[in-house]
C-alpha cells in the first residue's frame, strides 16, 4: 500500500457534514438511517476511485466477481458506521447493541500500560468510546487526522473530552507523551494499517498480495517493551456491533531500531490477524483506495 490515499481528501463539504449532524441529533438514529440510502446511491454512481477500490478489495476477499449490490452494501456499511459515530460521541451509543469479546487480556497485567493496535476495519469509535470506557479504561489515541480534518473537527465538538485524548503523530513531543502515558499505566491506541507520506514501511502478505504496512507501530512497541493488544470493532448491521480484543504479544523485542526484519515479522503477524477479520467481515473494510503495492 502506498501513501497515495493521502491525495484523496475527504469529499464531504463542511456544510454537508453539519447538515447531517443536525439531522441526526434532531431526528434520531432511526430517521437518520433513511438518509443513508440516497447517500450510498450517490457515491455508488459518482465516486469512481472509491468504487474501483471497493471492487478490488471485495474481489480479493470474496474470491468472486463483484457486482453493484456488493459495492452498495460496502458503502452502506461505511455510511452506517459513520452515522453511528455521531450517536456514540453524543450519548455513548445508548441505542446500540454491543458484544465484547476477549476482555480477559486486560486482567493479565493489571496496572500496566499497553499499546492497542487497531485498523480501518469496522468502527474505531465503538471501541474507543464504548468498549474500553465500559471496561473502565480511557485510552490516549496516537493518530494523524489531517486527511479527515473537517469530519473530525465537527464530530469532536459533540464530545470535546474525546478530542483531548488525541496525541498527534508528527508532534515533536509525541513519543515522550506516549512513553509518559504508558509508564503511568495507561493504554495508547493507534491504527496500524495505513502508511503516511515519508513514513517507513515494510512489505507484508495480505489477502494473497503484497501490501505496505507502517513499521512505526512495531518500532514504538520495541522501544516501550509493553504488551500489544489488537482490537476490532465489527459492525454487524442494524444496531449491532461486536468488539474483539486479542493479545498480539507481551513484548516486541527488536535488535535495535534498524532491525527491519524484526519489524517486518511483527507487522506480518498484525497483517495476518487483519486478514482473518477482513475475511469474516469484508464489508467492514473502510480503506477506499488501492491498498496493494
Amino acid at each position: 500500500m502506498s501513501s497515495g490515499w493521502l491525495e484523496h481528501k475527504e469529499r464531504s463539504y463542511a456544510w454537508v457534514l453539519k447538515l447531517m449532524l443536525w439531522f441526526a441529533v434532531t431526528f434520531g438514529r432511526s430517521l437518520s438511517r433513511l438518509l443513508l440510502y440516497p447517500i450510498t446511491l450517490y457515491y455508488l454512481f459518482f465516486s469512481r476511485i472509491t468504487k474501483e477500490a471497493s471492487r478490488n478489495f471485495l474481489g480479493c476477499v470474496l474470491s468472486r466477481k463483484i457486482n453493484y449490490l456488493d459495492i452498495f452494501r460496502h458503502y452502506h456499511f461505511f455510511a452506517s458506521v459513520f452515522l453511528d459515530r455521531v450517536f456514540i460521541l453524543k450519548d455513548g451509543g445508548q441505542d446500540l447493541e454491543v458484544n465484547v469479546y476477549g476482555k480477559s487480556v486486560f486482567s493479565e497485567n493489571p496496572g500496566k500500560g499497553c499499546l492497542l493496535f487497531g485498523s480501518h476495519l469496522g468502527s474505531f469509535e465503538i471501541v474507543r468510546a464504548y468498549g474500553l470506557s465500559n471496561l473502565g479504561f480511557s485510552p490516549k489515541i496516537l493518530m494523524n487526522d489531517s486527511s479527515t480534518e473537517n469530519a473530525n473537527t465537527i464530530l469532536n465538538n459533540l464530545n470535546p473530552e474525546i478530542a483531548q485524548s488525541i496525541i498527534q503523530i508528527g508532534d515533536p513531543h509525541s513519543l515522550l507523551k506516549v512513553k509518559e502515558m504508558v509508564g503511568e499505566g495507561h493504554m495508547v491506541a493507534l491504527l496500524a494499517d495505513r502508511v503516511f507520506q515519508n513514513e517507513k514501511s515494510v512489505s507484508c502478505d495480505f489477502l494473497g498480495r503484497k501490501a505496505r504496512f507502517p513499521s512505526g507501530p512495531a518500532t514504538l512497541a520495541g522501544i516501550l517493551k509493553v504488551p500489544v493488544v489488537l482490537f476490532f470493532g465489527i459492525y454487524r448491521g442494524g444496531n449491532r456491533y461486536d468488539i474483539f480484543f486479542e493479545k498480539l504479544t507481551d513484548k516486541i523485542q527488536l535488535e535495535g531500531r534498524d532491525d527491519e526484519n524484526g519489524k517486518q515479522e511483527w507487522m506480518q503477524r498484525y497483517a495476518n490477524r487483519l486478514e482473518e477479520y477482513s475475511r469474516k467481515a469484508p464489508y467492514n473494510w473502510f480503506n477506499f483506495f488501492d491498498y496493494w503495492e
